[in-house]
């Protein structure tokens, strides 16, 4: 790489880095070492960023890419953490305590990444009490989302369910529309395929969404709001962090 195409990635990342709610809450000098010799990756969709109990080697700020995590239970169920996007970091934690093991982490939309290296970040966490809060928050409202989600699978009606998820991934992509196919939207419910589409077809055909080959588009979101699962709070708290510029949990 040249040094002016050096300086050009350099210019690109530090205007993309205040995307991310957490770069963004950070003082300025926490904000530069960070991003001292982090990269941009752009990441299509599908792809697996860690399986479990892998050695990391960055830490990931989101952008515009959404991921999921999941982890199997001891009977062998997969069990989801929630999505995760501009409004967090994902292996913060795991950072800092390498005791714990890495859950595995895929692209369920795709888009753009901030990576720091795993020696940067950890550098910049023994100087930096903010960076060090924006982990402890992320990994709290990480948790947070886990238990919701094992009792939103157990306890919480498929349509329910179904029209939460639809509204979280709405709320992520700004309503740009659900580029997902119903086999993927079954794997973040934690459903069949089948039943998915099932739902899938009585909403389109209540005039809630729309739906094209690989994509679903809102239509009501009041009344898909009105179907969906009290996990909704999710989704109005995922705004109310957009709108305020940091995480709110």
């Amino acid at each position: 790489m040249t040094n002016q195409t050096s300086h050009r990635a350099g210019q690109a990342l530090r205007r993309a880095a205040p995307r991310n709610l957490v770069l963004a809450s950070l003082p300025a000098d926490a904000r530069r070492r960070l991003l001292a010799g982090a990269e941009l990756r752009d990441l299509p969709q599908g792809s697996v960023l860690s399986r479990e109990g892998d050695l990391i080697s960055h830490v990931l700020f989101p952008l515009s890419a959404v991921l999921v995590g999941t982890r199997s239970t001891a009977r062998g169920q997969v069990i989801g953490h929630g999505m995760r996007g501009r409004e967090t970091l994902v292996y913060g934690l795991t950072a800092i305590r390498t005791d714990l093991r890495t859950s595995r982490w895929i692209v369920e939309i795709p888009g753009r990444i901030i990576a720091v290296p795993l020696a940067d970040f950890r550098a910049v966490l023994d100087t930096s009490m903010a960076l060090v809060q924006a982990v402890l928050t992320c990994a709290s409202a990480l948790l947070q989302d886990a238990e919701a989600t094992v009792v939103c699978s157990r306890h919480h009606a498929l349509t329910g369910r179904v029209a939460f998820v639809l509204l979280l991934l709405d709320a992520y992509t700004a309503g740009g529309g659900i580029s997902l196919t119903h086999e993927r939207i079954a794997a973040v419910v934690g459903t069949s395929r089948q039943a998915t589409s099932a739902d899938l077809g009585q909403l389109q055909k209540a005039g809630l969404i729309r739906q094209d080959r690989g994509a679903v588009a809102l239509r009501e979101r009041e009344a898909l709001a009105a179907r969906a699962c009290v996990c909704q709070e999710r989704v109005t708290r995922l705004t109310a962090s957009y709108a305020a510029g940091r995480l709110v949990w």
